[in-house]
């Protein structure tokens, strides 16, 4: 027999899980628009807003105007994302890379740091839990949605946003030993 504060607890969990897929499913497509107005790219868009939405729910945000709060987070998450991607262009782009790619001493070199630093990055997926390790590549990786994840390991789409979320967190601090490399 459950006590009274198990039960309790049992409540607020149920309660927040509702207030959660109430919120989602109030906002999601709403920003996901939003951000793809800037993105211009489905996957992207869908990642930030979820990132957006699961930090705003997680740390219990609270915020005077709701509406703009959000707005204003989809769009500067939104332009950080582009920034990232002009960083990452220019990269590829720059003289010296160029340069560099073209001595093919120098590409046989390329080609290794670049296989390094996919199994740094192949390292990183491994150290993660095994559910979780499951759930991102299967989103990644494999192209499933959050509902087939859910549905196939018969588990709550919150828990699998939960999975991504972490398992980006996790990847993120540890992604500047790729990138300083």
């Amino acid at each position: 027999m459950k006590t009274d504060i198990q039960l309790e607890q049992e409540t607020q969990i149920e309660s927040k899980e509702k207030s959660f897929k109430s919120f989602y499913k109030k906002w999601v497509n709403i920003l996901t628009n939003y951000a793809h107005g800037y993105l211009k790219d489905n996957e992207t868009s869908t990642s930030v807003v979820h990132d957006i939405i699961i930090n705003f729910h997680s740390n219990e945000v609270k915020a005077d105007n709701l509406q703009a709060y959000l707005f204003r987070s989809v769009r500067n998450a939104s332009l950080n994302a582009l920034e990232k991607q002009k960083r990452k262009h220019l990269e590829f782009t720059d003289p010296n890379e160029l340069t560099v790619i073209s001595d093919s001493k120098q590409q046989a070199v390329v080609k290794m740091r670049e296989s390094e630093q996919l199994l740094l990055l192949q390292n990183l997926i491994n150290q993660l839990p095994e559910k979780r390790q499951r759930v991102f590549k299967m989103h990644r990786l494999e192209g499933y949605s959050y509902a087939e994840i859910a549905q196939q390991l018969g588990i709550s789409t919150r828990t699998v946003e939960d999975h991504l979320a972490k398992s980006m967190n996790f990847l993120h601090e540890h992604m500047h030993q790729l990138l300083n490399n």
